[in-house]
């Protein structure tokens, strides 16, 4: 794929271990097709993030481990109240 450099997985990496390294590392998608083929296709949405910080509005403490979640992926807010969401 032309402008992608990426580290290579893990050379005790089983094919599917390989496939989700690729596929978190970049804006590709794999399939595996019969055990034979793999498609690879570029990820749907428009490639935007968002993140922030949480805070209680009623005492202003930051809130660690609250899930946020979009339609597509999820992650959990940091010991700061840190979150990011990529690639939406």
């Amino acid at each position: 794929m032309k402008d992608i450099f990426i580290e290579p997985p893990p050379d005790n990496a089983t094919l599917e271990q390989a496939i989700e390294y690729l596929q978190n590392k970049t804006h590709l998608d794999f399939t595996i097709l019969g055990g034979n083929f793999i498609t690879i296709t570029k990820k749907e949405g428009n490639g935007f993030s968002i993140c922030g910080y949480l805070i209680d509005i009623n005492t202003n403490e930051l809130i660690v481990g609250a899930v946020i979640q979009s339609k597509n992926s999820s992650t959990v807010s940091d010991l700061k109240g840190y979150f990011e969401l990529k690639n939406l």
